[in-house]
């Protein structure tokens, strides 16, 4: 049992440097919305889908873990959880590790949520700052000229049949 909660620790200390990498990687993609520099933001795009493959990988290596544990622990693996767990093997000197690695990983988890629902925000930002300004320009290309007369007075330009008078 030992062996399978020092491997299940190992794994989420795994886990949470995977999840440091993303925290970092995500404030670069940060500056680089901020920047608009869509080619860097695309490199970065594909390193945050090489390490969330990596922590997927090592999610699924945990859950097996989880399951083997939860066997021996004679527990449903349904209702097997991390604070379970904790709880399970309190007496253990594996346990402070496992709060302590538990931890960190909530913290980390927590900081790349807010990193993502800021960049998300940014996003969401830029791309209505793009719908406005796209609409904007479609509108003052669609829209008739203002024609002035010499006093400021404005001219109707709509119903004129076009630029030059053929009824005289």
């Amino acid at each position: 049992m030992a062996g399978l909660v020092s491997d299940l620790i190992e794994i989420l200390n795994t886990a949470n440097a995977s999840l440091s990498d993303l925290v970092e990687l995500s404030k670069e993609k940060t500056d680089v919305i901020i920047a608009n520099d869509m080619q860097e933001l695309q490199k970065i795009t594909e390193l945050e889908q090489i390490l969330t493959g990596r922590y997927q990988k090592l999610d699924r290596n945990r859950e097996v873990l989880m399951n083997d544990i939860a066997s021996v622990l004679n527990i449903k693996s349904d209702n097997i959880t991390l604070t379970v767990l904790a709880d399970a093997i309190k007496e253990q000197q594996e346990a402070s590790a496992l709060l302590d690695v538990m931890e960190r990983l909530t913290a980390t988890a927590f900081t790349l949520k807010e990193i993502n629902d800021n960049n998300q925000n940014l996003i969401d930002f830029t791309l209505d700052y793009l719908d406005f300004s796209i609409n904007v320009m479609r509108s003052s290309q669609s829209s008739e000229p203002t024609l002035l007369t010499p006093q400021g007075e404005e001219i109707s330009t709509v119903n004129q049949g076009g630029m030059f008078d053929t009824t005289q």
